[in-house]
């Protein structure tokens, strides 16, 4: 019986995995957007997974545009430190870093953690991904603002920094959940079929537990 709740928890683990998308189309300091206004010049998938919280971070950018920077924010115990990293955009990580209020996007305030990425060839650009794990978090962990920037540069969920824009400038961006989007913090709830296959665990436990007293009072 052990062993066929342990299955009925795993499947409900998979089937409640919570992804959010946080797009980066408001640019709150330089001279010119991204050239593709509906996504900017990135989107960044956040989902959470069994021990811990999987990224992925999508070049949206023209050719000649790139990302140098990705910034984000923690709310947990401990450190992070990727790990699983993917993507044909790997080639273009410098590194990562992590402190607590640590690092300022352009006067935005303090963010926890950064990735750096080459502003030379191979750069991050319109046709690169790269995928990363943080083990041992939840993805309300990562639901926290950057803090003690000035008026209008302050309070987001992530930063991005893209070069190479139209007028050959660079931009800082925003992130945060698109309007109609799914909410970052929430709690994920299991979709109509989980709970299907739930009951269907349930109802297979009930009948193996009739059938081993059956068994145990015909021996008796």
């Amino acid at each position: 019986m052990k062993k066929h709740l342990a299955a009925i928890s795993l499947a409900l683990a998979a089937a409640s995995a919570q992804a959010v998308d946080i797009g980066f189309t408001n640019e709150f300091s330089g001279g010119t957007d991204c050239a593709v206004a509906a996504t900017g010049c990135s989107i960044l998938t956040v989902t959470s997974i069994a021990g811990g919280v999987h990224f992925e971070f999508q070049g949206t950018m023209v050719p000649g545009e790139f990302i140098t920077g990705l910034y984000g924010n923690f709310n947990g115990p401990g450190t992070l430190s990727m790990v699983n990293i993917g993507g044909t955009g790997s080639d273009s990580l410098e590194g990562f870093s992590f402190g607590s209020n640590a690092f300022k996007a352009d006067g935005d305030g303090f963010f926890d953690w950064k990735l750096d990425l080459s502003s030379n060839p191979p750069r991050f650009d319109g046709t690169d991904t790269l995928t990363w794990d943080f083990l041992g978090v939840t993805l309300p962990m990562f639901n926290s603002l950057s803090v003690d920037g000035p008026l209008g540069k302050t309070g987001f969920l992530f930063a991005t920094h893209a070069q190479g824009l139209v007028d050959g400038g660079s931009g800082w961006f925003q992130g945060a959940v698109p309007p109609g989007g799914t909410p970052f913090d929430v709690t994920p709830v299991p979709e109509p079929e989980t709970y299907a296959l739930m009951m269907a665990g349930l109802a297979g436990v009930a009948y193996m537990s009739r059938r081993r007293k059956k068994a145990d009072l015909a021996r008796s």
